[in-house]
C-alpha cells in the first residue's frame, strides 16, 4: 500500500501557522541546482521554485585572481528573461553580495536567496575549471558509443579531417557538401550515407554566408539544410570564446571549416605555433571536423602546408586534386595521406557537374581518369584494367602510361595473389586478375 492511498485529512491553516510556514521556507536552503560543464561554460540550474540559471564563462587568471563572464537568467515558463551579464572576480569579498543586491531589486515580486544561489554557482564553476576533465582509468571505459565515422571512410565523427589542395582544386565545394550531407543525413548528396543527421556549423573564413547559402541549394538542389553560418575574421583561437557560445546555443554536434590556414589568422600556417594553436582550439570545442587546408607553392601533397606539424595532429588526411576536363564539369579525386583510427581507405572520387542551376556530386572510380589514376597504387591501376579480361603486357603498359618492365614486375609480385599468368593461343602469355576464391 502506498502513502497515496491513505491521504491526511486536510483542514483550513491558521493566519499564524502560515506565518511559520512561509517563515520556514525563506529560510530553508534551496535544493541542489543541475551543474553543467560544456565548451567552456559552466550553468547552475534551479528549476521549480526557483527557475534560474547561472552560467560562467570566458574564465581569466590575472595576477593570482580569477574572473570570468557571469550571465544570469530567469526561466519561469514562458517568461525567460536575462537579469544580468557581468564580469567579475569569483573569489572577490564583494561579488556575491552585490550581484546578488542588484537581482533582488530586479526580481522584486520572487523572494530569492541570491547570495546562496551565486555562491553555490561560484564555488562549483571554480571548482571546475580548475579540475578540468577528470582523469579516467582505462579499464572502466566503455567500448566506443556511436559510430567511428559521420561519413564512413571519408570524414571522422569526433576528430577533426583534413582535406587539402592547391587553389582551384574545389575544395569549398567539397566542404559545403559535406556540411550539407551531414546536417540533412542524405546519402544523395555525396553518395555515401551518413551515419547520422548531425546540427553542422559552417565556420567560415573565405567566403559570405550568401556565397556558401547559394551554393547549398546547388548541391542539394532546392533550399539549404539549416547549416548554423559563422563568418569569422580572427584567427581560431582568439574566436574560441564566440564559437564556443555559438556552439552551446545551438546546440552543434559537427563543424566544417574553411579554410585552416585563413583561420590561423597572420600566423604562417606551416609553422608549428599555428599548428599547435589550431590544435588547441580544437580540442576545446570539442566537436568534430571537416577541415580544408591548403598546399606549399610547389605542391607537396603529403601534409597541408608542406608542414609535418600539422600532419603529426591529424587523424585522418586527404589531399584533393581536380583532373584538366574543360565544359561544365570535372572529377575531383580524395586521396588519403594519413589514417591513424582505421586502415587506410582507398581513393574517393566524384564526378562534379555543373547544370541546370544544379552541382551534383556522382561517385565515380578514380581510375577512370587518366590525369588522377596516378595517384592510385600500380596494382590498383592493373586490376581495373584487367576487368575486361586477359591482356599482354604492353598493351596494358601502354594505356597506363608505364613501362612494360614496371608492369611486369608489379604482375610478377602479385601472381597467385592478385593476378595469373594465361598461356595465349599464340604462344605469349597473358595477364588476367585471380578469380575470387582462387589462390594461395
Amino acid at each position: 500500500m502506498t502513502v497515496e492511498e491513505f491521504p491526511l485529512p486536510s483542514r483550513k491553516l491558521e493566519p499564524e501557522e502560515r506565518e511559520v510556514d512561509a517563515a520556514v521556507a525563506r529560510d530553508a536552503p534551496p535544493d541542489p541546482p543541475t551543474f553543467t560543464a560544456k565548451h567552456g561554460a559552466y550553468v547552475a540550474t534551479w528549476r521549480h521554485p526557483q527557475y534560474v540559471t547561472i552560467e560562467i564563462e570566458r574564465f581569466a587568471d590575472s595576477r593570482g585572481e580569477l574572473s570570468a563572464e557571469v550571465i544570469v537568467r530567469s526561466t519561469v515558463p514562458s517568461l525567460e528573461r536575462q537579469l544580468a551579464q557581468r564580469r567579475l572576480p569569483l573569489l572577490g569579498p564583494r561579488a556575491v553580495s552585490d550581484l546578488a543586491a542588484y537581482l533582488a531589486k530586479r526580481l522584486r515580486e520572487r523572494a530569492i536567496d541570491w547570495p546562496e544561489l551565486l555562491e553555490t554557482a561560484f564555488v562549483g564553476a571554480v571548482r571546475a575549471h580548475r579540475e578540468g576533465d577528470p582523469a579516467t582509468l582505462l579499464s572502466t571505459v566503455p567500448a566506443r558509443i556511436g559510430p567511428r565515422y559521420v561519413l564512413p571512410q571519408l570524414a571522422l565523427a569526433d576528430l577533426p579531417t583534413f582535406a587539402w589542395a592547391q587553389p582551384g582544386q574545389a575544395k569549398t565545394w567539397l566542404a559545403i557538401a559535406v556540411a550539407c550531407a551531414v546536417q540533412s543525413g542524405r546519402r544523395d548528396i555525396l553518395g555515401i550515407e551518413p551515419a547520422a543527421a548531425l546540427r553542422v556549423g559552417f565556420l567560415d573564413w573565405e567566403l559570405t554566408e550568401f556565397d556558401v547559402a547559394e551554393r547549398a541549394r546547388m548541391i542539394c538542389g532546392g533550399a539549404a539544410p539549416a547549416i548554423t553560418y559563422v563568418r569569422c575574421q580572427l584567427a581560431l583561437w582568439d574566436e574560441l570564446d564566440r564559437l564556443a557560445r555559438i556552439v552551446r546555443e545551438h546546440e552543434l554536434e559537427y563543424l566544417v571549416i574553411d579554410s585552416a590556414d585563413m583561420a590561423c589568422g597572420g600566423v604562417p600556417p606551416e609553422t608549428s605555433e599555428a599548428a599547435l594553436r589550431f590544435n588547441t582550439a580544437m580540442r576545446q570545442l570539442a566537436l568534430g571536423a571537416f577541415v580544408t587546408a591548403h598546399t606549399t607553392k610547389d605542391g607537396a601533397e603529403n601534409a597541408p602546408f608542406g608542414s609535418t606539424f600539422w600532419l603529426a595532429q591529424l587523424r585522418l588526411g586527404w589531399f584533393l586534386k581536380r583532373d584538366e576536363s574543360v565544359g561544365r564539369g570535372f572529377t575531383l579525386a580524395a586521396y588519403c595521406k594519413k589514417a591513424s583510427t582505421d586502415r587506410e581507405p582507398a581513393p574517393i572520387a566524384w564526378s562534379l557537374s555543373f547544370d541546370d542551376g544544379r552541382a551534383r556530386f556522382e561517385r565515380t572510380d578514380v581510375r577512370d581518369a587518366p590525369d588522377l589514376a596516378r595517384g592510385v597504387p600500380l596494382r590498383s591501376r592493373l586490376q581495373h584494367a584487367l576487368a575486361t579480361g586477359p591482356r599482354l603486357i604492353v598493351d596494358v603498359a601502354s594505356e597506363l602510361d608505364e613501362k612494360p618492365e614496371t608492369v611486369g614486375r608489379v604482375l610478377r609480385r602479385y601472381a597467385d595473389k592478385l593476378f595469373i599468368r594465361q598461356a595465349g593461343p599464340d604462344g605469349v602469355d597473358r595477364w588476367a586478375n585471380l578469380a575470387r576464391g582462387e589462390g594461395a
